[in-house]
């Protein structure tokens, strides 16, 4: 068995890395803290100072991790879910304003509230919100597709990923030993053309990250 992972085209080994070893090392929590000022409103009614300070932590990926990921991160869902729920109960909100105005216009000699009169009114008032409503959930359905795309092609993308190399000299990637799906030994590519044909092993090629 080949055991040389040696760049093929600088033909070192000093400047290589494996690209877990590349995602390891991509990865940081970055730590901060701010102070801010302003003015607030007394319990007698003064206007008085008001100083605090806050901290905040977040994750930094490098663009070369970035750049040979072996996946898209995870659409979030948390946002249309909730906008798309607040809007449906601003539709359900509407429809009954709706309701009680037809409710309140019809005669009391009237048995039965018309109920063509309670739906087109309930429409009009309701659209607004109705509409934006149906495009958050669409939006959501597609991010559960995607997600669940990701998840099920990531262990073949992630085995493909495990085996490659990077040389930091020649900024290429490659692959020691040949790969399944026709991929040759020790040939170098773009971290762009990398990251293409992981995902697209995966069965998810939404497009690459090149290193800038």
């Amino acid at each position: 068995m080949n055991n040389d992972n040696s760049c093929p085209n600088c033909g070192q080994i000093d400047w290589v890395q494996t690209m877990p070893a590349i995602a390891a090392t991509g990865m940081s929590t970055v730590q901060g803290s701010s102070t801010y000022a302003g003015v607030g409103i007394g319990f007698s009614g003064t206007v008085v100072p008001v100083i605090g300070s806050g901290s905040s932590t977040s994750a930094q990926t490098t663009a070369l991790a970035a750049a040979t990921r072996p996946a898209p991160p995870p659409s979030s869902v948390n946002g249309p879910a909730t906008c798309g729920v607040l809007l449906l109960f601003a539709t359900v909100v509407m429809f009954a304003i709706a309701g009680a105005a037809v409710s309140l216009s019809t005669p009391t000699e009237q048995s039965a509230s018309p109920i063509g009169a309670w739906l087109a009114l309930g429409g009009l008032m309701a659209l607004p919100f109705a509409l934006p409503a149906l495009a958050a959930f669409l939006v959501l359905t597609r991010r559960f597709r995607d997600n669940a795309r990701i998840a099920r092609g990531l262990p073949v993308a992630s085995a493909l990923w495990e085996a490659a190399f990077y040389c930091h000299r020649c900024g290429v990637c490659y692959w020691p030993r040949s790969q399944e799906g026709g991929i040759a030994a020790r040939h170098p590519v773009s971290p762009f053309q990398f990251q293409q044909i992981v995902w697209n092993a995966g069965g998810y090629g939404f497009g690459g990250q090149a290193v800038t």
